[in-house]
Parts: C-alpha cells; sequence; structure tokens
C-alpha cells in the first residue's frame, strides 16, 4: 500500500491530464486491459467493491490505497461535481 499523501500529491498533479479515471466499471475494464498502474479507494467504498477491486489488483499486482475521505469529500478534491469512489491511475 503506498503513502495516502504521497497518493493524494500524485493524484492532484495528474488531475490536469488524461492519466486518470473514475469509476468502478472503469477500473475493471483498466485492470483487465492491463492499463492500470495504482487504484484508490474512498473510506467508504462499498465491501463488495473492495473485495472485487482487491482480488484483480492481486492478479495483476497492482497498487491499492485506500485514503481517509469519503466518497463525496474525494469527488471534491478531484474537482469533481459527483462523489468518487474508486479512481485509477492509468500506466
Amino acid at each position: 500500500m503506498a503513502n495516502e499523501s504521497e497518493t493524494l500529491d500524485k493524484i492532484k498533479k495528474l488531475l490536469k491530464t488524461d492519466k486518470i479515471v473514475y469509476g468502478t466499471d472503469r477500473a475493471y475494464k483498466e485492470i483487465t486491459r492491463k492499463n492500470a498502474s495504482e487504484i484508490v479507494l474512498s473510506s467508504n467504498v462499498p465491501d463488495d467493491v473492495e473485495l472485487d477491486l482487491t482480488k484483480y489488483a492481486n492478479l495483476s499486482d497492482l497498487v491499492i490505497t485506500k485514503i481517509n475521505l469519503t466518497n463525496d469529500l474525494f469527488g471534491t478534491f478531484c474537482k469533481k461535481p459527483y462523489a468518487i469512489s474508486v479512481l485509477t491511475i492509468l500506466k
């Protein structure tokens, strides 16, 4: 697991690029396409989603970071008008 503050700093830098995708479905797609490098989860991500993503990430040797922001705050941090539970950082 990556350090939370390092992950948030990385996300801040990547917000201006196209290296981030939002949502559970996009995370699954990018993992299966082998385009994902890291998965970031909000603190209140549903348990079933967390378990599934963890399983897929372990098979693909991806880093998963769970941050101490709720999905509403995570969306605000990412400057989006909606809640974000799953964020994928692309390679």
